[in-house]
């Protein structure tokens, strides 16, 4: 994973802690399922998972191909 640093409103903020504290989930990772689902790949196993199961969240980066191009 990769570490980034991001400007968000206090609205954001109250809001992704009033999240974390009904899930128990830490902020970082409510933000990870966000983008996961904001980019589209939650059906097809978020990112997030993948790393963690020490496979690329690109399942076409090894063989050189995009996803267009299959």
């Amino acid at each position: 994973m990769r570490r980034v640093n991001w400007t968000i409103t206090e609205l954001q903020h109250r809001e992704l802690k009033r999240l974390s504290q009904e899930t128990g989930l830490p902020i970082s990772e409510l933000v990870r399922r966000a983008l996961d689902k904001y980019i589209g790949l939650v059906g097809e196993g978020s990112p997030s998972q993948e790393v963690e199961m020490g496979r690329s969240a690109n399942p076409y980066a090894r063989r050189g191909k995009s996803r267009s191009e299959v």
